[in-house]
């Protein structure tokens, strides 16, 4: 069973009011048109869903959070993104690359099926030269690069 499965029951309790305050720190940053595409990968319960006015997409690895999402949701792994390169207009990862393994590859499957991107990663693990070192050996373009509270947030 995903670690997230166990913990999906009180998932919103632990986490909603952290998220939101790093999504309304996003949205300042970021222009979604009503016909884009958004994947939003790794996507928990859906707290991005609502501030989306395009097509939303949410993937997880979790079948309980899945679950709580009300639109388009997909169970799958972010290291394999079963979608054609440059499929989103935008793909959104909150709070996700900190738990994966091989984020160089998370970052490149982001880059190949988004045209834009916003990423935010926990910074009590990493610094800021380690999660610029990963974006570089990925590829990815950085177009802003804020320091939050308690994560790195990068629009790429």
């Amino acid at each position: 069973m995903v670690y997230y499965d166990t913990i999906a029951p009180a998932y919103q309790e632990l986490y909603k009011e952290e998220q939101m305050e790093k999504i309304r720190e996003i949205m300042d940053l970021v222009d979604i048109k009503e016909d884009d595409f958004i994947l939003d990968l790794g996507c928990g319960s859906g707290f991005l869903e609502p501030f989306i006015r395009g097509y939303y997409i949410g993937l997880d690895i979790s079948k309980e959070l899945l679950r709580k999402i009300k639109g388009n949701k997909l169970l799958g792994d972010a290291t394999r993104l079963p979608f054609k390169d440059r499929s989103f207009d935008w793909v959104f990862c909150i709070t996700v690359l900190q738990d994966i393994k091989d984020k160089v590859k998370v970052l490149r499957e982001i880059k190949r099926v988004g045209k834009r991107s916003v990423i935010t990663i926990f910074k009590r693990n990493y610094t800021r030269e380690q999660v610029l070192s990963m974006f570089k050996q990925a590829e990815l373009e950085i177009n802003i690069f804020k320091e939050l509270s308690k994560d790195f947030l990068i629009l790429c």
